[in-house]
C-alpha cells in the first residue's frame, strides 16, 4: 500500500512540475509515457494490497459466527479481480461484509484508473514572450511643418492686431500629415488603424500601454441653436452656383442661421429636388471664439460647422423649400492627449485609445519669443493665445504648445501653423471675388463651403449634377456620421504626429511565440486520490478486525486453505463437479476459525474464502 501511495505521489509531482511547460518529444519517453507507467505501477501495487485485505477479511468472516461455506468461496473470487468482485456486490445472499464490499468496489474503479491517467496531461497552445523586441510609435513633442517670414517691418493695429508691412508669412503642414488628413477623410477606422507605425517581428506582438501627443475630435448637434427667419430673399443659391450670369431674388424667403454666422436659405416654394436648391452649407474655422458649441477647446484645429437639409437631390418629390427637415452639426479636431493600448495578431493591429482629458494646455507655453509681441506691449491678448494660422501675425514666433506639466507634450510653432493652415485650404474655400481672397481665411466671409444640385450646361439645357466647394464638402454631404469621420481624421492625423515625432520615439513591446505546452487536468486524479485513500481506510480497518477476531494473518495462503481440508473432508464426501462442490458449501455452515480451539468445525452460516492465485 506504502508502495502505491508513493508512485501517486511521484506521478503528483511529475504533473506539477510539467504543468504549462512546453512539451519536450524525446526518442524513447513522453510525458504520457511516464504517466502511464507510474498509475499502472500505482494500481498494480493498490490491486495487491486490496486483495490481500478481502483475503484476510475472509479469515476474519469465517472466526466468528458459522457461515455458509460457499461464501468463502465467493470472497476468494473477489480477491482475484474484477469478475469476481462484481459478483460480490451484486450478491444479496452475502451477509455482513461490509469490508469485503470496500475492496470488491476498489478493484472495479480501478479499471477506469488508465483511461483517468490518459486525460490528465493536456496539450494547449500558449504565448513565449521574447520581452521588448516589438515596439510601437509614441511622440512627446512634434515639430514637423513650415514656416517662412517675408517679413521686412510689422506694425500694431489699435485693435491689437499685427499688421506686416512687406510679404506674407507662409506655412504648410508636412507632406505625411497632409496625406494623413486626406487618408482620413477617404479610408475607414480600420484601415487608418493598420498605418500606425509599429514593428513586430513574428505573427503576434502585445504592446504595452503607452502615453502620446495626439489629434481628438469632437462633435456636437447644434440644430437647437438654428434661428428661422422669413425675411430673406433666398439668393443664397445664385450667389454660389458656379454661373453668376443667372441671379434669381424674392423677397420674404425662408432661412436658417446659427450664432456664428453661418446660414442657409432657398426661395420659398420654387426650389427642390426637381430645380435648384442649396442642400449644405458650411463655415470652418481655427478661430474658437467662430464656432457654436466649441468656445471651450483652446487647442483647437479646426472647428466645422454645417447646416444640412433633409433631402435627395436625385428623387421625384415634388416637395418645395421650407418643407424639408433642416439640421445642424458641428465637430472639432484639436490636440491632446491620449493612452493607448494594443495588440498584433494574425496580420492585423488592433488599437484602443482613451483620451486624457486632464491634460490641459500649459497656460505659460505658446509665448511669444519677442517680448515686442506681448499682450503687454498693445497686441491683443487673443492674438496671443491664438493656434490659428494667420497670413501676418503668424510672424509671431512662439515657444512650443504644450500640454501638461513641465515634462508635458509639446508642439512647435512650424507644426501648429503649418497644420492650422492646411486645415484651412483643404476644409474652406474662398467664395467672394477673387479680387477679395487674401491668405486670411477669417476674412472670406461665411460661408466657405457648400453642396447645392442643380448646373445649367452650355446649350441651356439643365440637368441634375452637382455642384461644391471645397471637395472635402462632397464626403461631409455624403455621411450620415460626422463624428466618425471627424474621429477617422483624428485617429489618421494622431498616426502621423507619432510617427513623425522628434527623435523617432518607440515604446518596447512583446512578441508573442506560439508554444506548445501541458496543461494538467487535476479533476481527473481524483479517482486515484479516491480509491488510495479507499484501499488505506480498508487495510487500516482489516488491520483491526484481524486484531479483535484474533484471526490469524493469512490472508491468500493456499496452505491456510489446505489446512482446513482435513476439517472439512467429511463436508464433500462423493462430490466430484463443481456444480456439487458449490451446492454442498451453500447449506452448510461452518466456522474455520474457533477462538478458542483453532481449526475446529462448527455451525456456520456463511463462509468466505480468498485464493491469491490472480493477486499478483
Amino acid at each position: 500500500m506504502a508502495s502505491s501511495i508513493i508512485l501517486l505521489i511521484a506521478m503528483t509531482v511529475l504533473l506539477a512540475a510539467f504543468n504549462h511547460k512546453p512539451i519536450f518529444d524525446d526518442r524513447i519517453w513522453t510525458l504520457n509515457a511516464l504517466i502511464s507507467t507510474l498509475s499502472t505501477a500505482s494500481k498494480a501495487c493498490l490491486l495487491a494490497a486490496v486483495a490481500s485485505c478481502i483475503s484476510q477479511e475472509n479469515w476474519v468472516l469465517f472466526s466468528g459466527k458459522p457461515r455458509r461455506l460457499y461464501d468463502f468461496e465467493l470472497i476468494s473470487g473477489a480477491s482475484r479481480g474484477p469478475f469476481g468482485s462484481f459478483k460480490v456486490l451484486t450478491s444479496f445472499k452475502l451477509r455482513g461484509g461490509g469490508l469485503v464490499r470496500l475492496g470488491a468496489l476498489a478493484t472495479i474503479l480501478t479499471l477506469a484508473m488508465d483511461p483517468f491517467s490518459q486525460q490528465l496531461v493536456q496539450l494547449h497552445s500558449s504565448q513565449d514572450r521574447r520581452v521588448d523586441e516589438a515596439s510601437i510609435a509614441y511622440a512627446s513633442r512634434y515639430s514637423q511643418g513650415t514656416l517662412v517670414s517675408g517679413m521686412t517691418a510689422y506694425s500694431i493695429t489699435k485693435d491689437g492686431h499685427v499688421k506686416t508691412q512687406g510679404a506674407d508669412v507662409y506655412a504648410n503642414a508636412d507632406f505625411a500629415m497632409q496625406a494623413a488628413v486626406a487618408f482620413g477623410l477617404a479610408a475607414d477606422a480600420d484601415a487608418i488603424m493598420e498605418q500606425a507605425s509599429f514593428h513586430c517581428p513574428g505573427v503576434e506582438c502585445d504592446f504595452k500601454p503607452l502615453e502620446s501627443l495626439s489629434v481628438c475630435s469632437q462633435c456636437s448637434d447644434v440644430t437647437d441653436s438654428l434661428k428661422k427667419n422669413t425675411l430673406s430673399m433666398g439668393d443664397q443659391y445664385s450667389n454660389l452656383q458656379y454661373d453668376p450670369s443667372i441671379a434669381e431674388a424674392q423677397a420674404n424667403c425662408t432661412e436658417y442661421r446659427l450664432p456664428n454666422g453661418l446660414f442657409l436659405n432657398n426661395m420659398d416654394h420654387k426650389y427642390g429636388p426637381r430645380s435648384s436648391m442649396v442642400y449644405m452649407s458650411m463655415l470652418g474655422t481655427s478661430d474658437q471664439d467662430k464656432t457654436v458649441a466649441m468656445k471651450d477647446v483652446d487647442t483647437l484645429i479646426w472647428s466645422q460647422t454645417v447646416i444640412k437639409v433633409d433631402a435627395d437631390p436625385n428623387s421625384n418629390s415634388t416637395k418645395t423649400w421650407p418643407d424639408f427637415k433642416v439640421s445642424a452639426s458641428e465637430c472639432a479636431l484639436y490636440y491632446c492627449t491620449r493612452r493607448y493600448e494594443g495588440d498584433y495578431k494574425i496580420g492585423f493591429i488592433n488599437i484602443t485609445s482613451t483620451e486624457l482629458k486632464d491634460h490641459k494646455r500649459n497656460p505659460q507655453s505658446w509665448q511669444p519669443l519677442d517680448p515686442r509681441f506681448q499682450s503687454g506691449h498693445g497686441v491683443a491678448e487673443k492674438v496671443v493665445k491664438s493656434l490659428a494660422y494667420d497670413p501676418q501675425e503668424s510672424i509671431i514666433r512662439r515657444t512650443d504648445l504644450q500640454l501638461g506639466t513641465t515634462a508635458g507634450w509639446n508642439i512647435s510653432d512650424e507644426a501648429v501653423y503649418g497644420t492650422s493652415y492646411y486645415m484651412q485650404t483643404l476644409f474652406a474655400n474662398c467664395l467672394n471675388s477673387p479680387e477679395n481672397c487674401t491668405q486670411a481665411v477669417e476674412s472670406w466671409g461665411v460661408p466657405n463651403g457648400f453642396y447645392i444640385s442643380r448646373l445649367s450646361n452650355f446649350s441651356g439645357e439643365e440637368k441634375q449634377a452637382e455642384q461644391f466647394r471645397p471637395s472635402v464638402a462632397k464626403v461631409l454631404w455624403e455621411t450620415e456620421d460626422y463624428e466618425q469621420v471627424f474621429d477617422n481624421i483624428a485617429a489618421s492625423m494622431s498616426n502621423a504626429i507619432r510617427s513623425g515625432a522628434d527623435g523617432g520615439q518607440i515604446e518596447k513591446g512583446d512578441v508573442l511565440q506560439p508554444t506548445t505546452v501541458y496543461v494538467v487536468a487535476w479533476p481527473w486524479i481524483t479517482l486515484h486520490a479516491a480509491i488510495e485513500l479507499g484501499g488505506l481506510v480498508l487495510l487500516v480497518l482489516i488491520i483491526r478486525s484481524s486484531g479483535s477476531n484474533t484471526a490469524h494473518i493469512w490472508k491468500s495462503s493456499e496452505l491456510a486453505v489446505l489446512s482446513k481440508g482435513a476439517a472439512l473432508g467429511d463436508v464433500f464426501k462423493e462430490t466430484h463437479t463443481k456444480d456439487e462442490l458449490e451446492e454442498r458449501a451453500k447449506n452448510i455452515p461452518t466456522v474455520l476459525v474457533n477462538k478458542h480451539e483453532m481449526g475446529q468445525v462448527e455451525g456456520s452460516s456463511d463462509f468466505l474464502l480468498t485464493d491469491r492465485r490472480n493477486v499478483a
